[in-house]
């Protein structure tokens, strides 16, 4: 059974490597270790050095987010976007902080642009997943029940093994007065695995 895990810490590796330096790499061990002060002071250093690198305001913003300081995290994904306004990663991560902070519009905002700004050729799947998967929880939030579905959908055609896309479709059908198709969609997620999409939802 496939769930999603919103670590793209080895995708970004992968597809920016030469935006991580030696401070960067060493800030993020220190992550990994759970030395977030010493983490935070690699990375202020590294600002110091160079103070135009999207990438480490982009890691100390991820840093910030997991410490749940969202609004720091936003000031710092906000300067990554100052410097750098056509990477798809970078409007995700802030879209993920508006949610936080429940600014739902501007996250759908910057949900459209993340896959506005992304290539789907080089893309990984589970990447593309997640960005259609949290437009559509941004249109709902919004009340936008119609886009959801479309975005469900969308998640759906690509992996239709996830139990969460279900779930969350069920509440928009609902909602709708689609009660059938609601239902439907709730057993299916109970099929390939409720407890898992419970503990997604929760944790968003």
């Amino acid at each position: 059974m496939k769930t999603i895990k919103l670590n793209l810490d080895e995708i970004e590796l992968n597809l920016f490597p030469k935006l991580y330096d030696d401070y960067l790499i060493a800030g993020k061990l220190y992550q990994k270790l759970k030395d977030s002060d010493s983490a935070f002071s690699i990375f202020s250093q590294a600002i110091k050095s160079n103070p135009d690198e999207p990438a480490i305001y982009f890691e100390r913003g991820k840093l910030y987010f997991s410490k749940k300081l969202y609004l720091k995290a936003l000031e710092d994904f906000n300067k990554v976007i100052s410097l750098e306004n056509s990477n798809g990663y970078f409007y995700f991560w802030r879209g993920f902080t508006n949610m936080k902070l429940e600014r739902f519009k501007q996250a759908k905002e910057d949900y459209d642009k993340s896959i506005q700004f992304i290539n789907p050729t080089e893309t990984p799947f589970e990447v593309l997943t997640l960005f259609y998967l949290f437009r559509g929880i941004a249109n709902y939030l919004l009340n936008n029940l119609i886009g959801a579905i479309i975005d469900y959908d969308l998640v759906i055609k690509s992996n239709p093994s996830l139990p969460e896309t279900y779930f969350l479709r069920g509440f928009a059908n609902f909602e709708l007065n689609e009660y059938e198709k609601a239902i439907s969609d709730w057993k299916k997620s109970i099929l390939l695995g409720k407890d898992n999409a419970l503990e997604f939802i929760f944790n968003i």
